[in-house]
Formats: structure tokens, sequence, C-alpha cells
């Protein structure tokens, strides 16, 4: 039986996450990020659409995709599922 605190767990976990397709959610804590984008990230996470944050924020829809973009890249996010769970968990603080 392998143990949560033995050497070989990261390494069991991480094969088990290769095979089901899951990366593990890159902490937040916005240092990667502009002032902008973490605004950005702030609001997607209170559940506004592009069109609420672009209005919010008086930007262009358009600005709010390229600033989502960016984060998404920094992050090296992809797919909606990890992108929600990185909108949750920056809003949480990390």
């Amino acid at each position: 039986m392998l143990l949560a605190d033995e050497p070989a767990w990261q390494v069991f976990i991480g094969e088990v996450r290769e095979f089901l397709g899951v990366r593990p959610v890159p902490t937040l804590t916005g240092t990667d990020l502009s002032l902008r984008e973490r605004d950005v990230m702030q609001l997607v996470a209170e559940g506004l659409s592009n069109e609420e944050i672009a209005e919010r924020l008086f930007l262009s829809v358009r600005t709010v995709e390229r600033h989502l973009s960016n984060v998404y890249v920094k992050l090296r996010l992809s797919g909606r599922a990890a992108r929600a769970a990185a909108a949750v968990r920056f809003s949480q603080g990390g």
C-alpha cells in the first residue's frame, strides 16, 4: 500500500494525472499578472460575462478577451474546466 508521505506518492499521483489527462491548476498568486489582468480575473471569478467586464472596466470586449488570453497563456491553462477552476481559485486568493 502506498502512503501519501512516501516519496513515491508524488510520482504515483503524477502518473495518474497524466493517464487521466488532468493537470493541476497552477497556484494563482497574481504576481505574474498585470494589474488589469488581475482586475479582469476577479470579475470573471465573480461570474461577470466578457461584455459586463468590458462595461465595468471601460474596455472593449475584444480587449477583455485579449487580457483573458494573456492570463491563460501565462498560467498555461487550456480548456474550459481548467479556466473555470483558475477563476475560482483566483477569487479565493490562490
